[in-house]
């Protein structure tokens, strides 16, 4: 009898990956990435397509909602690389709130672009669901009343903005998902207390990034803590 095979991956007891995972097209372009992509395509051929049949018009909610989308994101990106700029040894604090701390964002995205780009995005989604609707409704509302739409067609309009913020949120996404790697953990470290505004550091900061003020050595409670 003719003895089956077992793959390797299977021997050593190794998870096989799925197959998904493992295709690219062309160079280095995963099957995961060229379907978001090509949503998104989609997505700008349907305000094409809204543009040329229901005019200027329809495109108020798309438009709206890509504003607020990139203004989100492309300020968080600014914000993050100017305040990394100017915040020598940033990614070596004591991984600070992305919501609540002001280096927060610039922290994250140093050390984590992933969990980064995850962020901004949603935010920037949401942001444009949740003030751009209303804002929208003010230009589709006036249409409504001039017979220049009708309610199906402000609808559409409406939808085709959420399908291409969402499509261009995932996109980006896996893009970074795929181009940078999972952050390291970092092994633990000693820490002192910034005895102006109470933040916790790591031992070798000298002075505060936070208030910058000088730091004491660190108490025997805080080392502990560490």
């Amino acid at each position: 009898m003719r003895a089956q095979h077992t793959p390797k991956s299977f021997a050593r007891g190794k998870k096989p990956k799925r197959l998904l995972d493992s295709i690219v097209i062309g160079d280095g372009l995963s099957v995961h990435l060229s379907v978001w992509l090509l949503l998104t395509f989609f997505a700008g051929i349907a305000v094409i397509i809204l543009f040329v049949t229901l005019g200027g018009v329809a495109l108020s909610y798309p438009l709206i909602f890509l504003f607020f989308y990139f203004f989100v994101v492309g300020g968080s990106y600014f914000n993050a690389v100017w305040q990394a700029s100017m915040t020598p040894g940033l990614e070596k604090l004591d991984d600070p709130s992305f919501l609540f701390s002001a280096i927060g964002n610039a922290y994250l995205y140093m050390t984590d672009r992933r969990r980064w780009m995850l962020y901004v995005s949603l935010i920037g989604f949401f942001a444009g669901l949740l003030l751009g609707t209303p804002i929208g409704y003010i230009v589709v509302g006036r249409a409504l009343s001039l017979n220049l739409l009708d309610a199906n067609e402000a609808l559409a309009s409406w939808s085709v903005g959420v399908f291409l913020v969402f499509a261009m949120t995932a996109t980006l996404n896996v893009f970074t998902s795929e181009r940078h790697p999972k952050p390291m953990q970092r092994p633990s470290e000693p820490k002192k207390v910034c005895p102006q505004c109470g933040e916790k550091l790591w031992f070798h900061f000298s002075i505060c990034p936070y208030c910058n003020s000088l730091l004491d050595e660190p108490t025997e409670d805080a080392k502990k803590e560490g």
